[in-house]
């Protein structure tokens, strides 16, 4: 028997329903569990499918603009599968993507942070944004007040 197709607010509850279950789960297990947490909700950010085409080429365009300011949006899906987490030290964890064009651009670090010559980059950031929404979730599962440096 199929589900019920849900309203997007439901879908909305549902997965804060979701979320609110792992922050619960994993509450007080430390560094790493919180940049799985993180990962996900990374992921979960970048996961908005843009209106897109094939080019000629075998890759994927976006048919319209991307609002400024919104995160970056899934075309081939490229970035939101290149998204890692990797323990550093005892006390560093990093999170982030390493995507690049099949030209070799570096195309999740130009929306993310402004850059020197560059007009358009900074314009749409999905990692800072998503360490801001949820600080208190990733405070409780690591479990204590941390400090996130971006580079």
């Amino acid at each position: 028997m199929a589900k019920p197709k849900l309203s997007p607010q439901q879908q909305a509850q549902v997965l804060a329903q979701r979320i609110q279950a792992q922050v619960v789960r994993a509450a007080g297990k430390g560094l790493m569990a919180a940049a799985i947490f993180l990962a996900a909700r990374v992921k979960e950010t970048m996961s908005e499918p843009a209106p897109r085409k094939r080019t000629p080429g075998g890759g994927y365009r976006a048919t319209t603009r991307a609002t400024p300011g919104a995160p970056i949006r899934k075309l081939s899906g490229r970035a939101r599968g290149s998204v890692f987490r990797r323990q550093i030290s005892d006390t560093q964890v990093a999170v982030g993507t390493n995507a690049k064009s099949d030209k070799g651009f570096n195309y999740p670090k130009y929306h993310e942070r402004p850059m020197r010559g560059q007009s358009g980059s900074g314009k749409h950031r999905f990692i800072a944004p998503t360490v801001r929404q949820y600080r208190a979730e990733l405070a409780r599962i690591i479990g204590r007040v941390t400090t996130v440096e971006m580079r």
